[in-house]
């Protein structure tokens, strides 16, 4: 019996009806039945344990290379690496395989695997294929596989069609990798051993490795025509070439890397580090409690249900016991000591993830000291080659790894330039606010925005009256603040609950401003702000009436939609993905326009969702301030009038500085 693959976030997606994409499942259930699976795939691999046969059958390659070439068919190209950091990982196999065929050709190409004269003549073809510019190359991530190729001297040129582009702009949230979205769109069986396992344990040797490396190939190029056909149909070919566009751009910052100021980075490092000790010794003195470990969960459920005897508000999943996890910490920050214990946990999480320990420091179950954070990932130049995925999220904003876009304010120092260059920074002003306004027709909102008025004051004011405006300076910048936290988590959440959690999980926001924020306060903001801009509620009343009906929400500017894989649509998705989309577009967007007019000495370093980086010469860092600023300028129409999106550009030597 034929078993329909369709991923079921595809089948009931909002874009066709169920029973449109069930009549067509249910064909290519039949046809299967009948047919059955396409097992005619040839892979031709370039090795055998036989040194007659295995140069036999690299001959044969070498000659099958040359006719491809020749007939100008474009090609599936897909490659197999040490490591999964394209920027220092090994190439061990590469295959090719021509769109519409059922065949690859995979070849190894680690030095020793094959004879040197036959293995460079193979490289040769290899090289001569991916470089030809009349034939289109299509890949599966080629933010990755480009890069790779490039670093072993087999520069790809020509059009390049990315399959992961396509899949990920036709249905942004089922699973992006090549084999779950070959067995969605294509007649073809799973050909991974087991689809959950790691492939190491798949390809312990080199036949296998180089079957399956073919099979990528074949499952590449099938993806292609399926896919654009949906792109065509739903009329997403521009926001094809700008993701692609995207992707490329990623690329080439990966390849620079963001530059990190050592000394700036052990000075964070100690400063942290002390910073923990003092408050695990402040913690342990005022709970009379030496031994006090709360990296063990034993001493955490004792420190927080019974030490401090707060009320349990989540459990675990398995065990059904009392969370001690650090957000059900978050829940009881109005709490001094919980305080302490929030900021204990989140100096840990910044020392493991961004700064790592000063050298000879021990942390937790550490016996000896090791690099962590951006520490073990720097490379002697000194800069952090980052990979930047612009698939990474279910809309247009990149996603980063190691993560460099939600790093403190407090610890941006640590990203530097080399002498002589400077940092530009841009940072969009109140992209989302601007944007929710804009799409609500927020008549108040667009005039303060249009008079270039404080427009978080002025909600700030609106929402809580007298107590604002009699309040020092120093409590109105809180409550504007509080306010300001409180617009943005509603991006975010459906209710005052979900906005609190938001708020509360936002290692960016002060400690001090969280604790403030309990449900009961986020409540009372949010009513005033409903009450003070009626119509953004309205706005997202008819946003989720829209989605339910049509499953999904088109954005601008260039007619993305977001998807919505199951009717009812989840609020909190439909109020926040068009937002964030629509933002998260027109900065990327903006960053190409960035990279094409700043010198050829200068290049970005940083998406940061709303903000982007260039590092440049001193003498050109006023210039390319004045591209940035000019880049990020948009004009969005909304339905009471058009907002202005803007950036204002700041030169410095450090990330905190811009």
């Amino acid at each position: 019996m034929a078993v329909p693959v369709l991923h079921p976030a595809f089948i009931l997606r909002g874009q066709e009806r169920f029973i449109g994409v069930l009549e067509r499942d249910l064909r290519r259930a039949a046809r299967l039945a009948v047919s059955g699976w396409r097992r005619e795939d040839r892979v031709w691999c370039c090795w055998d344990s036989d040194p007659v046969k295995c140069q036999a059958i690299c001959n044969y390659a070498i000659q099958v290379l040359r006719y491809w070439r020749s007939t100008a068919t474009a090609i599936g190209v897909d490659t197999e690496t040490t490591g999964p950091r394209p920027t220092h990982c090994r190439l061990k196999t590469i295959s090719v395989s021509p769109q519409g065929s059922r065949e690859a050709i995979a070849v190894p190409v680690l030095p020793g695997v094959l004879d040197p004269v036959t293995r460079e003549a193979l490289v040769y073809e290899l090289r001569a294929l991916l470089g030809d510019e009349q034939i289109t190359k299509i890949i599966h991530n080629l933010t990755f596989d480009v890069t790779v190729l490039e670093r072993h001297g087999l520069p790809v040129r020509g059009p390049v069609i990315d399959t992961l582009v396509l899949a990920h702009i036709v249905d942004p949230s089922v699973p992006h990798d090549l084999q779950a979205t070959a067995s969605t769109y294509t007649d073809t069986e799973a050909w991974k051993v087991d689809f959950g396992s790691k492939e190491d344990d798949q390809t312990a040797t080199l036949e296998d490795l180089l079957y399956y490396n073919g099979r990528d190939a074949i499952g590449c190029q099938q993806l292609a025509a399926p896919l654009f056909e949906i792109v065509q149909d739903y009329n997403l070919r521009t926001v094809a070439y700008k993701q692609t566009q995207y992707c490329e751009l990623a690329r080439r910052m990966e390849t620079t890397g963001i530059y990190l100021d050592k000394a700036e980075l052990d000075r964070k490092g100690r400063e942290l580090f002390d910073r923990l000790n003092r408050l695990i010794h402040e913690l342990r003195t005022e709970l009379d409690w030496p031994d006090m470990d709360l990296g063990k969960p034993d001493h955490r459920a004792h420190f927080l249900y019974e030490r401090l005897r707060l009320p349990v508000r989540s459990w675990t999943a398995v065990k059904h016991e009392p969370s001690t996890s650090y957000k059900s910490a978050l829940d009881h920050l109005e709490n001094p000591l919980v305080k302490k214990f929030v900021e204990i946990a989140e100096l840990r999480h910044a020392l493991s993830n961004f700064i790592g320990l000063p050298e000879g420091s021990l942390m937790g179950k550490d016996k000896e000291w090791r690099p962590r954070g951006y520490r073990k990932l720097l490379d002697p130049d000194s800069r952090l080659r980052v990979s930047w995925n612009p698939c990474g999220t279910v809309g247009p904003r990149w996603a980063s790894s190691p993560n460099v876009q939600n790093v403190p304010a407090e610890l941006r120092s640590i990203f530097g330039v080399p002498p002589g260059r400077v940092l530009v920074g841009a940072d969009e002003e109140q992209l989302e606010y601007r944007i929710s306004a804009c799409f609500a027709g927020c008549v108040a909102l667009l005039r303060a925005f249009a008079e270039g008025r404080d427009a978080h004051n002025l909600t700030a004011e609106a929402v809580f009256g007298d107590l604002f405006r009699n309040a020092t300076p120093e409590q109105r910048k809180m409550l504007r603040y509080i306010c300001k936290r409180v617009i943005y988590g509603l991006n975010y959440g459906a209710g005052s609950k979900k906005v609190t959690q938001v708020i509360r999980e936002d290692k960016r926001t002060p400690i001090s401003a969280r604790a403030l924020l309990t449900v009961e306060r986020v409540a009372f903001i949010i009513a005033g702000i409903f009450r003070t801009y009626y119509e953004i509620p309205l706005w997202r009343t008819k946003t989720l009436d829209f989605a339910n009906a049509h499953g999904y929400v088109e954005i601008p500017p260039f007619g993305r939609k977001c998807i919505f894989p199951a009717v009812p649509v989840e609020p909190t998705k439909a109020f926040n993905w068009p937002v964030q989309w629509t933002a998260g577009e027109i900065v990327a967007d903006a960053l190409l326009t960035i990279a094409d007019r700043i010198p050829s000495s200068a290049f970005l370093v940083l998406n940061g969702h709303d903000a982007g980086w260039v590092e440049c010469d001193e003498a050109d860092g006023p210039t390319v301030a004045k591209i940035m600023e000019e880049a990020m300028e948009f004009r969005l129409e909304g339905p009471a009038g058009p907002v202005r999106l803007f950036a204002k550009a700041k030169i410095g030597h450090n990330g905190a500085e811009v």
